[in-house]
């Protein structure tokens, strides 16, 4: 309880006057058995990494040029994950970006635009970038 109330940063008053509950949750926290882990995820691959980010850049413009704040879309993780489930081919309709408004706001278009079969144009107006999905697609010249 003594070296407690050495800590730095702990205020002495709330040493002294907590310091048994804390060596007891202290304890506690020491006899329990250890808190089961998942497996981490792989690694993304380099391509993957680059899909997520260009898939993070198109929402935040999607969302500037609609004057919505891009966190309330999606968050980068969401992102990384629809664009993974994109790449596997797996349904997205329960992804948090397909859902509601942000389905509407950006989901589909996304969902278009990862799936292939589609391009948009960037464009600013009126000092916003706006992105213009478009029925054709480039079809890179054989090499």
């Amino acid at each position: 309880a003594q070296r407690l109330a050495q800590v730095r940063h702990m205020p002495r008053p709330l040493a002294e006057r907590y310091s048994q509950q804390m060596l007891d949750a202290i304890e506690r926290g020491r006899s329990a058995p250890p808190l089961p882990t998942s497996a981490r995820a792989p690694e993304p691959s380099l391509t993957e990494k680059f899909a997520a980010d260009a898939a993070f850049s198109l929402l935040q413009t999607m969302a500037v040029g609609r004057g919505i704040d891009p966190s309330l879309l999606a968050s980068r993780r969401d992102i990384e994950s629809f664009a993974r489930l994109a790449a596997t081919g797996r349904s997205l309709d329960a992804h948090p970006l397909m859902r509601g408004w942000r389905r509407e706001a950006a989901g589909e278009l996304m969902q278009k635009l990862i799936a292939g079969g589609r391009q948009a144009c960037l464009e600013w107006l009126q000092g916003r970038p706006r992105l213009t999905e478009m029925e054709t697609r480039y079809d890179p010249p054989d090499a």
